[in-house]
């Protein structure tokens, strides 16, 4: 693969180094209004890794598939709540068979329902990625700024205050059991999880993002 100008040459080398073999999946995690989607596309960019969003893949079902698959996309976006674990693995292994995650991705939406953290590495061994270097982001921001953010900045159809509500409150049920597991995970070394303050400017944090994914990343 040929250098970008948004490439960073270790990453470039770590690529070639691990083509075939271990590839990069970056998570980004947070409530509505946090930024992830943003801070998700930017990071893509910086190091190179094409973006996935689970969103994308749900609507995409719920509008061309007519397997019970798609019948959970459309009821997730009607009822305005989560998908089952069962449908998103299926799903998701199956976009990240595709050549263009050869290397890795930057992954936007994952890891808000219960018992997802726990099966997201059998998610991956599914999608036939047997090796990889996982990295969670987790933006935080007070419930009520991302409420706001929402309701006054994208414009979703789901995005009204019902939507919403429905979304929060699903995001921060089991909450602090997913954090929990992740800091097990990553202290086994099994991944990295790290918090980002999202309550600034996006290139501040966009910055600390990046930063940390560095450091992290040589270390």
């Amino acid at each position: 693969m040929e250098q970008t100008a948004n490439t960073y040459p270790y990453q470039e080398t770590r690529r070639k180094e691990n083509l075939g073999q271990t590839r990069e999946i970056v998570v980004f995690v947070g409530p509505e209004g946090s930024g992830k989607t943003s801070q998700a596309k930017l990071l893509a960019q910086q190091i190179d890794l094409p973006f996935l969003t689970y969103g994308d893949i749900f609507r995409e079902a719920a509008e061309n598939d007519r397997t019970f698959l798609g019948d959970e996309c459309r009821r997730i976006f009607e009822e305005h709540d989560y998908i089952k674990l069962f449908v998103l693995t299926e799903l998701i292994s199956i976009e990240l068979r595709k050549k263009e995650y050869q290397n890795g991705a930057v992954i936007d939406g994952a890891l808000r329902i219960p018992g997802e953290v726990e099966s997201f590495e059998e998610l991956l061994k599914l999608a036939g990625i047997e090796k990889s270097n996982i990295t969670v982001f987790y933006l935080r921001i007070p419930g009520w700024k991302g409420f706001e953010r929402t309701l006054n900045g994208r414009k979703r159809p789901d995005d009204t205050v019902e939507g919403m509500t429905g979304r929060l409150s699903a995001f921060y049920s089991g909450l602090g059991q997913r954090s929990s597991e992740l800091r097990k995970m990553s202290e086994g070394g099994r991944l990295r999880f790290i918090q980002i303050n999202a309550n600034r400017t996006i290139e501040e944090i966009s910055g600390e993002i990046l930063e940390k994914f560095k450091q992290e990343d040589l270390e």
